[in-house]
This record gives C-alpha cells, sequence and structure tokens, in this order.
C-alpha cells in the first residue's frame, strides 16, 4: 500500500495549526467577532492556508481510500495477479 495520502494528510498539519492560532489570537482581541466581516477581512495568508489545508486534506484522503481499495482488492502486488505458468 502507497503512503501518499498519508504523506499528504500529515504535510497539511502545520496549515491546520496556523489556522489555529491565527483564529484564536483574532477572536481573542477586541474586535474578534468581526473576524472575516467586510470590517475585518481575513488576510490572504490566512485564506491561501485554509485553501491548502482544506484541498491538502481532502486530496489526502482520496488517496489514501484509493489506495487502500486497491490494496484490499490486491492490485498492488504484480506477482499475485500473474497466472501460474
Amino acid at each position: 500500500m502507497r503512503k501518499r495520502g498519508v504523506i499528504l494528510i500529515l504535510a497539511t498539519v502545520p496549515a491546520w495549526a496556523y489556522i489555529l492560532w491565527v483564529s484564536y489570537q483574532v477572536r481573542k482581541s477586541g474586535f474578534g467577532y468581526e473576524f472575516g466581516s467586510a470590517a475585518g477581512p481575513t488576510p490572504l495568508s490566512f485564506r491561501l492556508a485554509s485553501g491548502f489545508a482544506l484541498f491538502g486534506t481532502l486530496i489526502g484522503t482520496t488517496f489514501l481510500l484509493f489506495d487502500f481499495t486497491r490494496w484490499k482488492n490486491g492490485l498492488d502486488n504484480p506477482k499475485k495477479n500473474t497466472p501460474a505458468p
């Protein structure tokens, strides 16, 4: 079974940590309730990190499911699928 899905999901962990940290810091401030509104729009880095984290986790989960089904059906092992001579 390939590990590409797990690697991609683990690569998004720093982005999720950044999103949680920024969200916590902003909401702790005096105008935190306006975060993401017209009065206090979200910074570009926050939006980019959110997009990377969301799509990276989604694609990583998809890769993980596809690889698991290939592994479960035995399509990953070429020796297993060859007919006996």
